[in-house]
């Protein structure tokens, strides 16, 4: 229920076809766990995490961003955002994730800034 695409060598597009939320968690799970896989082979990736197909994260779904997060910071890597809507906006803001994690209006925007 996500896709996975390689832009180059460094980096994905990982596009999450549902809610990143506590009712989605075994998706969620899967989702993380196959970036955190890749992120394991990689030194300095890029995760660009388009949400165009997502309405909505909830605090489960914030908790497993933050732990990929986390360990592209370990590789020197960056986490980017992109197609986000106003409630998704509104909870970056209010957690400060949006400091962490740059946020772009597209994915051709996202992936210019690499």
């Amino acid at each position: 229920m996500f896709t996975k695409k390689e832009h180059d060598q460094n980096s994905i597009i990982i596009t999450p076809k549902f809610n990143i939320e506590i009712q989605n968690l075994e998706l969620v799970q899967e989702m993380k766990n196959e970036i955190l896989s890749w992120l394991s082979k990689k030194e300095n990736p890029n995760v660009i995490m388009n949400l165009e197909e997502c309405d909505f994260i909830d605090s489960t779904g914030l908790g497993n961003l933050i732990r990929i997060y986390e360990q592209l910071r370990r590789k020197n890597g960056v986490f980017k955002m992109c197609n986000i809507n106003e409630k998704i906006k509104v909870l970056l803001e209010m957690t400060t994730m949006d400091n962490l994690i740059k946020c772009y209006d597209s994915l051709d925007d996202a992936l210019k800034s690499l």
